[in-house]
């Protein structure tokens, strides 16, 4: 058993091991008990990811596109805007991350990420942690307004890796939901 620890908090995340008496922050964001593979989202900054626990960090973003910023930068690295990285415990190189672009996965522990669409944005995205094929999403608008599409509250489920989903709404607002993600 590891004697190190990790916290994750909106503020960051951090690490600290048995011989050490204080925090190191590390990042933020991580999933599991698998902690081979430690990816960092940084709104506006990008994805970093360490396989050395947190000794080293190197940006990952290939496949990422911010729309945001001239064409020319749109593929560097400080220009992404990951708002969510959710990883499967599982399978630790399988990453979703709900980015303002839209939602993407990589499926090699960051090397490349593929844009997956079911909305251009979305609010918070959860993968299964037995399984890196499952995910779910809130759609939304993206920008000024981030509401949920038509203003119907919807979860979307995948079980392929995003080629298909399902619209899955029993229980939540049929119509008028109009609270924004920073509503409180």
């Amino acid at each position: 058993m590891s004697s190190e620890a990790w916290l994750a908090t909106r503020k960051g995340l951090f690490k600290v091991d048995g011989s050490d008496s204080y925090w190191k922050i590390v990042g933020r964001s991580f999933g599991g008990d698998n902690v081979s593979i430690v990816a960092v989202g940084v709104s506006i900054g990008g994805v970093y990811v360490t396989r050395d626990g947190g000794e080293s960090l190197k940006a990952m973003c290939s496949g990422l596109r911010a729309e945001y910023v001239l064409p020319e930068q749109a593929e560097d690295s400080a220009a992404q805007d990951p708002h969510l990285i959710a990883p499967c415990a599982a399978e630790p190189d399988t990453i979703w991350t709900q980015h303002h672009n839209g939602v993407f996965v990589t499926r090699n522990g960051c090397v490349r990420w593929e844009k997956i669409d079911p909305s251009t944005f979305g609010f918070a995205v959860a993968v299964h942690p037995k399984g890196g094929n499952m995910a779910w999403l809130v759609p939304g608008i993206k920008d000024e307004l981030r509401i949920p599409v038509d203003g119907k509250f919807v979860v979307t489920k995948t079980t392929d890796g995003g080629k298909s989903w399902k619209k899955l709404s029993n229980g939540l607002p049929k119509e008028d939901f109009w609270v924004s993600e920073d509503a409180g």
